[in-house]
């Protein structure tokens, strides 16, 4: 799979890479110097940086290591993330996802974005269009559920919906089916 492209004047806060990068753990330093041979170098949370690059950043990083990993720095970022205090429920959370996804990117696709639909008590559907990885998309999904779910919630499943088409597959969307 090539990486998704997106304008070239789409952008991405920097507290979002610097995330990502943190989520790497031990392995921070080649994170940036991948970034750096994509043009992103001295990372300043605040300061908004091409979103291709990052883009191009996941892709060099699957190329490298394979999807599952791009899964795991999805999860990592759930331990990372701080959301407001009214944000204290999983449901809050997924009904505010596409709120907190809009405020770090400008000028991208305004389709871009993750789509909350309850499907039950315990269960819900969430369609992302974004020029993510899908693994990694999966990944932040899961790891905020496992985050967020009810003290008594015997476990969770984030699983694709596969009879939807999938963004890497040029389905311009990933439906994510989650329950807990």
């Amino acid at each position: 799979m090539a990486a998704h492209r997106v304008s070239p004047q789409a952008e991405i806060r920097g507290s979002i890479i610097l995330t990502t990068i943190e989520a790497l753990e031990g392995y921070a330093d080649n994170g940036k110097r991948i970034l750096a041979e994509l043009g992103i170098k001295d990372l300043q949370a605040e300061q908004w940086y091409p979103q291709q690059a990052y883009i191009d950043f996941f892709e060099s990083l699957r190329q490298r290591t394979g999807p599952s990993t791009l899964f795991v720095i999805g999860k990592r970022i759930a331990e990372i993330v701080t959301f407001p205090p009214q944000i204290n429920s999983l449901e809050k959370l997924l009904r505010q996802l596409n709120y907190f996804y809009q405020q770090d990117r400008r000028h991208c696709n305004p389709d871009e974005g993750w789509r909350y639909e309850s499907t039950g008590a315990r269960s819900a559907t969430m369609t992302i269009v974004s020029p993510y990885p899908d693994d990694y998309e999966r990944g932040v999904l899961e790891g905020f559920v496992r985050k967020f779910k009810p003290t008594d919630s015997y476990g969770i499943r984030v699983l694709y919906d596969e009879t939807k088409p999938r963004n890497d597959h040029q389905g311009g969307s990933t439906t994510l089916l989650v329950t807990w």
